[in-house]
């Protein structure tokens, strides 16, 4: 399987029950096609452990700003700290270069943004779909 489809299974595993609460349903080829369009292979990273591959990442940064854009663990290794370890040393980073770490949450997504508050993440903007989120 490539990095993109797995990357499509893993957003469909994770991201449907909360995309269809936004927009009333799941459209296969319209998620696949915009999976397409906003898959970067320089920017996407596969999460990989023991072997297998579990989750992605996708990160950017700016001179004071690492935004956390995509970050999915399949189900299946949800609960069991790697979301947690990987924001620890995003966190880590950011705060050895002076940076603000910041991602955004669907509303929707309550076990997330539970875990970002956890993590000492602040929502710095609320829109109609979604929370902004920083931690200094």
């Amino acid at each position: 399987m490539s990095d993109l489809e797995f990357i499509f299974s893993l957003i469909k595993a994770t991201m449907k029950e909360h995309i269809t609460k936004i927009y009333g349903n799941w459209d296969d080829e319209f998620q696949r096609n915009y999976c397409k369009k906003s898959f970067d292979p320089k920017k996407h990273k596969v999460i990989v452990v023991d072997g297998e591959d579990i989750g992605c990442i996708s990160v950017t940064q700016d001179d004071i700003n690492i935004q956390i854009e995509r970050l999915l663990i399949s189900p299946a290794f949800q609960s069991l700290g790697i979301g947690t370890e990987i924001l620890k040393e995003l966190k880590k980073e950011a705060g050895k270069n002076s940076k603000t770490l910041s991602l955004t949450v669907l509303h929707s997504n309550k076990r997330a943004k539970m875990l970002y508050e956890r993590m000492g993440f602040n929502v710095t903007k609320k829109t109609e779909e979604d929370y902004h989120m920083t931690c200094q």
